[in-house]
């Protein structure tokens, strides 16, 4: 059962509503444009919406626009929520983490099952591709919160419970690259947290290392999956298919289309036309792709220099923001983080254009880079 991406965009369009009667648009403008991080995602999606100029397929770039129109909501959101909200917002997140890392557990034990999910697939609510990563963000609040709030006693315990289960849960999907994340969060969050106590880190280390020895050990799907990705790289063979392989065939036509169409591009909408030139030329034997699992390339091919320039900007203000603002609260480590794992996993799929990874991604940014002093208090919020 997948989360109908209709429902999202209906709620975003209700909320957009309810921003343009709330009035007071000139003060909400300014201020989105004294904040770069919100800035650059809308000078991105400008940068898509130019992109027709020069596209050979206005169908499909009018779609292209259209999934990646959810970036309107960043700008509605920051100018309409409270920051005082903040660690709802999180607390509800984790809750919803927990109670999909159970279900999970049910549908990897046959328990139970429902729609198209299965034991295979064992995710709810959202693809493999995009449950691991936002589930990992959960796990991280509710470690973060037990140190920074310095939570103690049965607590403590039942904290330190939900982390476990939520941590396994990661493990048994099929998505590697979600893995892979998770435990690069973890990694960032221990580097963050303890930087000024390196035995407590080495500790810290040791844990992590511990839940992915007992992950391997109990979870057969999962040794299965490493075992593939190992062989899958040692022995690559090109236009042979397979997971790893396909992603270099990807990369190496993509890359070709990135020189041919340097330096603006292809246009907006024109990587799934090109691709299956590039490709029926170099890979015949491997099959088309609308989507080079890589969303560099992905923006690459379409929008060239400058398109991949704009689109690197977004995680840069991300970083700027945290180095120079230096907010000292329980969320500063997600500020870092979000860009640093987004960077990291856009190498292996689009995961800023996908549904459900980019309103997330949108959302926090949305309510984690903001300074106390950035949003007037003159108008109404949500």
């Amino acid at each position: 059962m997948i989360v109908s991406t209709a429902f999202d965009n209906i709620l975003l369009f209700l909320i957009l509503i309810l921003w343009l009667v709330q009035g007071d648009i000139r003060n909400k403008l300014n201020s989105i444009k004294d904040n770069h991080v919100i800035l650059a995602p809308i000078i991105y999606l400008t940068v898509i919406i130019l992109g027709i100029s020069w596209a050979d397929d206005i169908d499909k770039a009018f779609k292209i626009i259209d999934k990646q129109s959810i970036i309107l909501a960043l700008p509605v959101i920051y100018t309409s929520f409270k920051r005082e909200n903040l660690e709802n917002v999180f607390v509800a997140f984790s809750i919803v983490g927990f109670i999909s890392a159970i279900m999970s557990f049910v549908l990897y034990f046959g328990i139970a099952s429902w729609s198209d999910r299965s034991v295979e697939y064992p995710i709810p609510f959202v693809r493999h591709i995009s449950f691991n990563t936002m589930l990992s963000f959960a796990i991280i609040f509710l470690l973060n919160r037990v140190f920074y709030k310095k939570i103690k006693g049965k607590e403590r315990i039942y904290y330190f419970i939900s982390i476990l289960i939520m941590s396994l849960s990661v493990f048994i999907t099929r998505s590697r690259a979600g893995m892979i994340a998770f435990l690069f969060m973890c990694f960032i969050w221990t580097i963050y947290y303890f930087r000024n106590n390196y035995k407590a880190m080495l500790k810290s280390f040791s844990v992590i290392l511990i839940v992915l020895i007992i992950a391997i050990v109990i979870f057969a799907d999962l040794r299965k999956r490493i075992d593939e990705a190992y062989k899958e790289i040692i022995n690559y063979k090109p236009n042979v298919y397979s997971s790893v392989g396909a992603r270099f065939t990807f990369a190496m036509n993509s890359w070709e289309l990135t020189k041919k169409f340097w330096p603006l591009g292809t246009g907006t909408g024109g990587f799934e036309k090109n691709y299956k030139i590039v490709n029926k030329k170099n890979t015949p034997d491997v099959d088309e792709t609308v989507n080079p699992h890589n969303n560099y390339l992905f923006v690459l091919v379409q929008l060239g220099f400058p398109g991949i320039l704009v689109f690197l900007n977004i995680f840069f203000q991300q970083i700027l923001f945290f180095f120079k603002k230096g907010i000292e609260d329980e969320f500063n480590v997600f500020r870092i983080m979000l860009p640093l794992v987004f960077m990291l996993i856009c190498l292996s799929d689009s995961y800023l254009f996908g549904h459900h990874t980019q309103l997330f991604f949108m959302l926090m940014t949305a309510i984690l880079y903001r300074s106390k002093s950035e949003i007037s208090n003159n108008h109404k919020k949500i």
